[in-house]
């Protein structure tokens, strides 16, 4: 039963309950998300990659709508910018 972001709230909280994934589980990523399957033929081999589930929830809940590679990056490179040499 998978229970992907469910809200539940205690003691006038509010928490998020995370899916709990089995620890070989796989799945298939877009490298250019299916948002956009109207502009570019996102179904074509070389733009799928198998990777761990556990991974690929966590990397969507991290870049969420940022469904590029580029925006991806443009949030990395936000978070790390004052640490990298110019």
């Amino acid at each position: 039963m998978e229970t992907n972001n469910k809200i539940i709230e205690k003691d006038g909280k509010k928490y998020k309950l995370n899916l709990i994934i089995e620890r070989t589980a796989t799945d298939i990523h877009h490298i250019l998300g299916l948002k956009y399957k109207n502009e570019y033929n996102v179904n074509i081999p070389q733009n799928k990659k198998r990777i761990p589930r556990r991974f690929h929830v966590n990397y969507n809940n991290f870049v969420e709508d940022k469904q590029n590679p580029r925006d991806a990056f443009k949030i990395l490179y936000e978070l790390t910018k004052e640490i990298l040499s110019e």
